[in-house]
């Protein structure tokens, strides 16, 4: 008997569609013990293209058109505010069962099956938690951002907010947590007005991108104990992520070749070299911005942590060393000493 839906929201690009289908191939690999129980709800401009990947699947479709799109995106036309749009949609159509939303650029990598067992009243999942409100400042300044947290700040400490039938205030204390991953109760689904009006305010008030995010994050946090699941989905966000993934997807993903669904134990060992493949990128990531920043320190220690991570690996070892050769030079002529 079904008694929760996994939500994905696709759209927009054949890119995104093949995140999607590895997604939820991920977790029919991991989580097989909860197929039964559980329905799966692609919300997508183009239902036509996964037709190939799950033929003896019970996957659905909700067909979103161009004006339903634009409607999601409400009166202020945020993107991100379709994602609370159809987690809304889903409470309405099956108020009895608990939602298990995705991102588009996540994968299983583990047995999530007792966290999302553990999904109850006052229980809900987010992806991970990552700072609180007055550690954004810093950190959204780095990349000329500061403008965002500063306005939404602002807006909170002046403002108390009705949640429910209370009055409740925000403050530079509350933690955002990614809201890549978001298992809900059905309980849960009479707060959805209130994530919905709060999206509405906070973008309309500060314009930061994250808005929708901190709309759940802070009832979530008040209303139940939310629990992380970074362990068990990796989420990757970061735009050089995501092109690094859709390379690797465009030659496994093919459609017109049929099911490209091998069995769980060579499909698990898919999304483990994956993950690696992230991590890995991750850190080189993070070794060309301590650079450009000379963090010469900070850098040292990353080199250290990639080659300790890839013990052996000729392969990474020749893309570290043209990574900091291009990096290097690159130093030296803006500094002028080429």
């Amino acid at each position: 008997m079904v008694n929760r839906n996994l939500i994905y929201l696709s759209y927009g690009s054949e890119s995104e569609y093949r995140r999607t289908i590895f997604s939820v191939l991920s977790y029919f690999s991991w989580c097989g013990n909860l197929v039964e129980s559980t329905r799966v709800i692609i919300y997508t401009d183009a239902p036509e293209y996964f037709g190939d990947f799950f033929p003896d699947r019970a996957v659905e479709y909700y067909l979103l058109s161009p004006e339903l799109l634009d409607e999601m995106k409400g009166a202020d036309q945020f993107v991100h505010r379709i994602k609370v749009s159809v987690i809304n949609l889903t409470f309405e159509n099956y108020p009895d069962e608990n939602q298990l939303f995705v991102d588009s650029d996540t994968f299983f990598t583990a047995n999530a099956t007792q966290l999302i067992n553990s999904i109850a009243t006052g229980i809900s999942i987010m992806h991970v938690r990552e700072y609180a409100i007055e550690e954004s400042l810093e950190m959204f300044a780095s990349y000329n951002q500061a403008h965002f947290p500063q306005s939404f700040m602002m807006y909170i400490n002046n403002h108390a907010f009705k949640v429910g039938k209370e009055m409740i205030s925000f403050d530079n204390q509350d933690y955002s947590w990614n809201s890549g991953v978001l298992g809900l109760h059905k309980d849960f689904a009479g707060y959805m007005p209130d994530i919905l009006k709060l999206t509405d305010q906070f973008y309309a008030n500060s314009k930061w991108f994250i808005s929708e995010q901190l709309a759940f994050s802070f009832i979530l946090q008040r209303k139940t104990e939310i629990k992380p699941a970074a362990d068990y989905i990796l989420h990757y966000w970061g735009k050089r992520q995501k092109k690094l993934l859709d390379h690797l997807l465009a030659g496994y993903l093919k459609t017109g070749q049929g099911i490209v669904f091998e069995d769980k134990a060579s499909f698990k060992i898919k999304t483990r070299s994956y993950m690696k493949a992230i991590g890995n990128d991750l850190i080189l990531e993070q070794i060309e911005i301590a650079i450009d920043l000379k963090s010469w320190i900070y850098a040292f220690k990353k080199c250290s942590q990639f080659l300790l991570s890839n013990p052996m690996n000729l392969k990474l070892y020749i893309e570290l060393f043209s990574t900091l050769k291009g990096k290097l030079k690159r130093a030296d002529i803006i500094n002028g000493v080429v």
